[in-house]
């Protein structure tokens, strides 16, 4: 079997270490070949360790990160300061998406991996490749107040993925809506 994980961070921390261990707890089956695919280069390194034999890490494609955060309302939602990044964002969405659906038919993984709740671009170009989707939710607790951007894409990652791990019952209660 065949996994694509795609990490969006360029700092060492909760995430990645999470990944990690998850990483080396699959890596001890033969049966699986993990692909890492990092969107920033600085965290190659932090991955890609000798004693992994089934695991490869790679450099992911650009993917659009502040508009997710905002449809989060991560960070307070502070739309007005992440608004003109976000337009802008959202203007190269298709063609970020399409860049992403080479890169995933050319890694023809099974499962595709999101390590984060804002990966929205890499959801639609896994699914437009037809890829079952694993989504993992780490950042849906930081929200407040319920809005309607948020809940529109909460809906989006509950149909869009076929499976999705939330990290906590906050992120679980948000996403699940129990």
């Amino acid at each position: 079997h065949r996994i694509l994980y795609i990490h969006h961070g360029n700092v060492i921390g909760g995430a990645p270490k999470s990944l990690k261990n998850m990483i080396n707890g699959i890596n001890r089956s033969e049966s699986f070949e993990v692909i890492i695919g990092c969107v920033f280069d600085s965290m190659i390194s932090y991955f890609n360790e000798k004693y992994n034999k089934n695991l490869t890490v790679i450099k992911y494609p650009e993917t659009n990160l502040i508009s997710g955060r905002l449809f989060l309302a991560w960070g307070g939602g502070r739309i007005i300061y992440k608004l003109k990044t976000t337009l802008k964002e959202l203007l190269k969405s298709r063609k970020i998406i399409k860049t992403e659906r080479i890169f995933i038919k050319k890694i023809n993984p099974e499962i595709v991996h999101l390590n984060s709740a804002i990966l929205w671009c890499s959801a639609i170009a896994a699914k437009l490749e037809a890829k079952k989707i694993v989504w993992h939710i780490r950042e849906a607790s930081l929200l407040g107040k319920c809005n309607l951007i948020r809940f529109i894409y909460i809906t989006f990652i509950n149909h869009i993925a076929d499976k999705i791990i939330c990290i906590g019952p906050g992120e679980y209660k948000t996403v699940r809506g129990n």
